[in-house]
């Protein structure tokens, strides 16, 4: 999280009297979902057995690395702010 991002929502928090317990920012790119009808599909990696994990798989969500990840969670994020 940027830093003037950081500051903003410490103050909305202070002016709206509400109490921050907890800011969870490693988790960010977790939750980010495809927009509808993207269907995202990955191999596994090199020499990894076929037993733990199939060849190709479906993404569920934008993780870590995605090109899209970014962009998912900004919108999110601006959302959760202007509302």
């Amino acid at each position: 999280m940027e830093e003037d991002a950081f500051k903003m929502m410490v103050s909305v928090a202070a002016t709206e009297d509400l109490d921050l317990f907890a800011v969870d920012v490693k988790t960010a790119f977790l939750h980010g979902l495809f927009p509808d009808g993207m269907l995202q599909w990955v191999r596994s990696p090199y020499g990894l057995p076929a037993k733990l994990l199939p060849r190709k798989f479906r993404l569920g969500k934008c993780t870590y690395g995605h090109p899209l990840a970014s962009q998912r969670w900004d919108e999110h994020s601006d959302a959760t702010l202007a509302r």
